[in-house]
C-alpha cells in the first residue's frame, strides 16, 4: 500500500469516527432532551375529599379536583363509550339497581404500567383505564 494511499484511508477512518462520534452525541442529547421524566407529567399525591371527591397533584405543581360521578361518567372503557353512545331509551319510569342507589365510591385506584389508573368504583365497574393524558384532561383547576 502507498504512503498517500494509506494517508487518505487514514482521514476517511478518521472522519468517519468523528462523524460516528458526532451523531450519537447529537442522538444521545436528543434522547435526553425527549426523556419521558422531563416532559412526562404524572401525579405526585393523590388524596381524597370526602366521600365524593380526589384531588390529583400533578409533577408540575398544577392541582386538579375530579368528581366521584364524573369519572365513573366518563370511563374510557368500550362498554362505557359504546352506552354513552347509543340511543337514551325514552322510559319514563327508570328502574335502579342496588349499587345505583348507594352513593357511588372509589374502593380503588391503581397504576397501570407508567401511563394510567385503573379505577375500582363501589358499583363494580374496574375495565377503564384512564391514561394519564385523560386524567389531565378531566376535573377541574384547583388554586396551588
Amino acid at each position: 500500500m502507498t504512503k498517500s494511499l494509506a494517508e487518505a484511508l487514514l482521514k476517511i477512518l478518521f472522519l468517519w469516527c468523528v462523524l460516528a462520534f458526532e451523531t450519537s452525541s447529537f442522538f444521545l442529547q436528543i434522547s435526553r432532551m425527549t426523556n419521558a421524566s422531563s416532559f412526562e407529567l404524572f401525579p405526585s399525591k393523590i388524596s381524597r375529599h370526602g366521600n365524593d371527591q380526589i384531588e390529583i397533584e400533578w409533577s408540575d405543581a398544577h392541582k386538579r379536583m375530579y368528581g366521584i360521578r364524573q369519572l365513573r361518567d366518563a370511563c374510557p372503557c368500550a362498554t362505557c363509550r359504546e352506552l354513552r353512545m347509543s340511543p337514551r331509551p325514552t322510559n319514563l319510569l327508570t328502574i335502579l339497581k342496588a349499587e345505583e342507589i348507594a352513593p357511588l365510591l372509589i374502593v380503588g385506584m391503581n397504576p397501570v404500567g407508567r401511563y394510567a389508573y385503573s379505577i375500582e368504583f363501589s358499583d363494580g365497574h374496574s375495565s377503564g383505564i384512564y391514561t394519564l393524558d385523560y386524567l389531565r384532561e378531566l376535573g377541574r383547576e384547583t388554586p396551588v
